[in-house]
């Protein structure tokens, strides 16, 4: 209940223990959002998102809280179920942009196409929170991305850019250094 249980959930959900989806999959029907949306980001996390898809694609057409259905978004895509498009389409959204890029970061190499194709929206938030998760995500064809838009005319944009840029580079040599 309250703070701690919120804390509580999120915390379990970030460790996404097999021995937690019981409690995951009983806090899908929780009354409180904060408790639904960590119970769909463990389900996740732990991997059996795959088992539970059809009730979670079922349940995200009646699902009021954009967070809620953020997450089920996201458990959906790591079970190879959907497009991470919804995923994508949250960061223009200032509220979810953090949640959106945090999940994006989590999946990983096998989006980075879907990922880099986003880094020509036409909003400066977007191609910034983009930059960023290519930043992260790594990876040649994610270098490739940032490389083509370091013509970018937004200077924060620019700035998130280069940051991803030297994340990536600095990986690349630490990489090739190592015995």
């Amino acid at each position: 209940r309250g703070v701690a249980g919120r804390s509580a959930m999120s915390a379990l959900a970030a460790i996404a223990h097999r021995s937690t989806v019981p409690l995951f999959e009983e806090q899908t029907a929780s009354k409180n959002a904060a408790h639904r949306q960590a119970a769909y980001e463990g389900l996740a996390r732990s991997g059996v998102g795959a088992n539970a898809a059809t009730r979670i694609e079922a349940a995200m057409a009646s699902e009021k809280d954009a967070g809620v259905r953020l997450a089920m978004a996201f458990a959906l895509a790591s079970a190879g179920r959907g497009s991470i498009n919804h995923l994508l389409d949250a960061l223009s959204d200032r509220d979810k942009s953090d949640d959106a890029l945090e999940y994006l970061v989590e999946l990983g190499q096998p989006h980075v196409d879907a990922v880099a194709a986003r880094i020509s929206e036409p909003t400066p938030l977007v191609r910034g929170q983009i930059a960023t998760a290519l930043g992260f995500i790594g990876g040649p064809k994610a270098l490739e991305a940032l490389k083509r838009a370091s013509g970018e005319p937004d200077p924060d944009v620019r700035q998130r850019i280069s940051v991803a840029q030297f994340r990536l580079e600095r990986a690349r040599t630490a990489a090739a250094e190592a015995p």
